[in-house]
C-alpha cells in the first residue's frame, strides 16, 4: 500500500491488481498498462423471480385463520343478528302493508278499485311468503352489498367482507342470501354445520360468495364504512323491501 506525505492511503492512480474488472468510468483514473474491462462469461448476475400482484380482494377460499380481520364470527352471534333482522323487516312489511291498504282504501273511495279488494288481499297465501321472501333477500342483499352490515348485524357488531376483508359487493351478497334458503334449514343446522368444518367459520353461502362474516373490531378503521353509509344502504333496502309488499298487496287488491 502507498501512502502520501501525510500517512494517508493515496487513491486515485496506480497500475490495477492482475486480472482486475475496471468500470469504464474509471479506466481513465489508471495507467495505461492497466488491464482493460473483459467480459467474463463465468460471472452470472442473480435476480429473484418476477411475482405478478394478486388483484385486490383474490384471496383464498380459506385464508390463513391467523390473518387480522379474517376470522369469521361463531354461529350464535350471526344467528341472533337474523333475528333481529327477521323483527325489522316484519316491521318493513306491516308499514309498508298499512300504507299499501290506505291507498287501495282512496283508490276504492274514487272508484278505481272494486269493493271486497280487503278480502282478495287476505288470500296470498302461497304468494306472499314468496314475495315476502324475496323482499327479506333484497333488504340483505343491499345492506351487506352496500355497507356491510344489516340492521341486525349492526346491533351484533359484525360485517360482511370479502376473504381480503373489503367490501363484499352486491353480487356476493345476493349469492350469500339466496344461499341462505339451504344454510337455515332444519333450523340453521346446515349452515352450523358447514361452519364447523370451516377454519372461518363460513358457511356454504360464504364459500360460494367468497365473504366472510366477522366481528367489525376485527377490522381495520379503513375498512368500516362510516355511519352515514350504514344509514344510506339501510334507507335503500328498507324502501326496497317495503316496496316489493306494498306492490304485491295492491296487485291483489286490484284483483
Amino acid at each position: 500500500m502507498k501512502l502520501n506525505s501525510d500517512g494517508n492511503k493515496r487513491s486515485g492512480s496506480g497500475p490495477a491488481p492482475p486480472g482486475a474488472l475496471i468500470a469504464p468510468g474509471l479506466k481513465d483514473h489508471y495507467p495505461h498498462n492497466s488491464m482493460p474491462l473483459e467480459p467474463r462469461e463465468d460471472l452470472q448476475v442473480y435476480a429473484p423471480p418476477r411475482t405478478e400482484p394478486k388483484p385486490e380482494g383474490d384471496a383464498d377460499e380459506f385464508p390463513d385463520p391467523d390473518a387480522p380481520g379474517l376470522i369469521g364470527a361463531e354461529f350464535w352471534p350471526r344467528a341472533a343478528a337474523r333475528v333481529i333482522d327477521w323483527v325489522y323487516i316484519t316491521i318493513v312489511s306491516s308499514v309498508a302493508g298499512f300504507s299499501g291498504g290506505i291507498l287501495l282504501a282512496v283508490l276504492e273511495a274514487v272508484g278505481t278499485v272494486a269493493p271486497g279488494w280487503a278480502e282478495r288481499v287476505g288470500q296470498g297465501g302461497i304468494g306472499s311468503m314468496v314475495v315476502g321472501t324475496i323482499a327479506t333477500i333484497g333488504y340483505q342483499t343491499l345492506s351487506e352489498g352496500l355497507h356491510g352490515a344489516s340492521f341486525g348485524k349492526l346491533c351484533m357488531k359484525l360485517r360482511v367482507v370479502n376473504t381480503a376483508g373489503g367490501r363484499a359487493g352486491l353480487w356476493s351478497g345476493l349469492v350469500r342470501n339466496v344461499a341462505f334458503l339451504v344454510d337455515s334449514l332444519f333450523f340453521g343446522m346446515i349452515g352450523a354445520s358447514a361452519m364447523g368444518q370451516s377454519p372461518t367459520n363460513q358457511r356454504y353461502g360464504d364459500r360460494w360468495a367468497r365473504t366472510l362474516v366477522v366481528r367489525v373490531e376485527r377490522l381495520q378503521p379503513s375498512q368500516r364504512p362510516s355511519t352515514a353509509q350504514f344509514l344510506a344502504a339501510l334507507a335503500v333496502a328498507s324502501a326496497v323491501a317495503g316496496a316489493i309488499n306494498t306492490g304485491y298487496l295492491i296487485f291483489n287488491g286490484l284483483g
